[in-house]
């Protein structure tokens, strides 16, 4: 018996029967009998064994993160024969389906966050090969308008940074371009406010997926005396910048 011209059995007798046991894909080839006497020899016609099957490459969980804006694919890693249908799932609902084993996500956003996994199917069989969880990280401003800002002598006024973001991003607070305050509260406090807190205020936040900044807000502090005289009005054109 031969398999692609390499002799793997024989006998002496008048019947050579070969059996293969529990096949695999390394049993895939073509098979023919040589026949050999005095005479001669002579080779049976032959026929060509196809093992089909299907398996993971590799079945472990992963984490993946990108950035916003950015693209991600999500490849089903099989090997199989014959060649398998792919469907692609995000959080156990069908999102893709056919011959393609990628799952191309191009500019990611905060909606694509979640588990992938896929499932590969021929006529072996079928087979889920890991998950994917995949985070779409992100940075963005709720609002992005400037502000002005009136506050009497000796009350507080805060600064909010108004920002989404994922994760959470480090904060950075400037007056007239200064840094006043930096760290991961969205919040700057100004008590017992005087009229050296007056100025041009912006804030910046920063994480992985990069920084924003989020509009302006020009506060005034009035003195004692303007609120004495309240027709002396508010002039945001002499605020320090």
């Amino acid at each position: 018996m031969h398999k692609d011209d390499r002799l793997i059995s024989s006998t002496n007798g008048i019947m050579l029967k070969y059996t293969i046991i529990n096949a695999t894909n390394h049993d895939h080839g073509f098979y023919y009998c040589e026949a050999r006497n005095e005479a001669g020899s002579k080779n049976s016609n032959g026929d060509t064994l196809s093992v089909h099957y299907i398996r993971c490459q590799q079945k472990s969980d992963f984490n993946s993160i990108v950035a916003e804006g950015k693209s991600v694919s999500i490849t089903c890693q099989v090997n199989a024969q014959p060649y398998p249908n792919y469907t692609f799932f995000k959080n156990n609902k069908v999102v893709k389906s056919g011959y393609v084993k990628e799952y191309m996500i191009e500019n990611a956003t905060e909606e694509d966050t979640g588990d992938y996994h896929c499932m590969a199917i021929n006529d072996a069989g079928n087979v889920t090969c890991g998950q994917k969880n995949l985070l779409v990280q992100y940075i963005r401003c709720q609002q992005k308008s400037d502000v002005n800002s009136i506050v009497a002598e000796g009350n507080s006024v805060s600064i909010t940074c108004q920002v989404n973001a994922q994760p959470y991003p480090n904060y950075t607070f400037f007056k007239n371009n200064k840094v006043v305050k930096s760290g991961y509260v969205k919040e700057y406090m100004i008590e017992n406010a005087t009229e050296e807190d007056t100025g041009n205020y912006r804030c910046m936040a920063i994480n992985n997926a990069g920084n924003v900044t989020c509009g302006q807000k020009n506060l005034l502090v009035q003195c004692t005396y303007q609120l004495m005289y309240p027709f002396l009005k508010a002039d945001f054109h002499k605020v320090k910048s």
